[in-house]
């Protein structure tokens, strides 16, 4: 984009791509505490507390964030990059969760196959399916988070050029007099 125009136009990718990063936060937070088979207790025990205030606060710092970049805002673009980096660590919650999901079907596959030796093959059939629902359930999860991340940073690395560029162009202009 031109620099002129850029005086007068909102920086609109930069904006997305931090709208994209905020959504995609929110359908993580959805997505893992409506994860089939697997109890809050067994996700966070006592910092579900935590969780949940973090993912408000990240939700309005990333709101803020988004409104801010649209102005070219150079100082609110390292606070993109700050929640995309924030994302990384969760990474590792979806893996967790379903480690711990899959140990707990483990246990009930090894209870239901006794079970269908003596009585019922469909036991077996049914602990199946939900192995496969915690797999699609950690992917899901990991697409959200890694992509919320993604967003995030491309969102800071996006709003850095342009802000650099217009800030650069408006002390041509001063330095020109005009």
């Amino acid at each position: 984009m031109k620099a002129e125009l850029m005086r007068y136009r909102n920086d609109s990718r930069s904006f997305y791509l931090a709208i994209i990063g905020l959504a995609l936060n929110a359908c993580f937070l959805m997505w893992t505490y409506s994860s089939p088979g697997i109890t809050c207790q067994d996700m966070f025990g006592k910092i579900i507390g935590f969780d949940i205030l973090f993912n408000i606060m990240y939700l309005l710092i990333a709101f803020l964030t988004a409104e801010k970049v649209k102005t070219y805002s150079l100082n609110w673009c390292w606070t993109a990059l700050v929640l995309g980096l924030l994302q990384l660590p969760r990474i590792l919650m979806p893996i967790k969760l379903f480690i711990n999901a899959k140990a707990g079907n483990l246990n009930l596959l090894t209870l239901l196959v006794k079970g269908a030796q003596r009585l019922n093959v469909e036991a077996w059939t049914s602990a199946g399916i939900q192995s496969v629902t915690n797999v699609i359930w950690l992917i899901g999860g990991l697409v959200f988070v890694i992509g919320s991340s993604v967003a995030m940073i491309l969102c800071c690395v996006s709003s850095n050029r342009s802000s650099i560029k217009l800030d650069k162009y408006l002390k041509e202009i001063k330095a020109k007099g005009v």
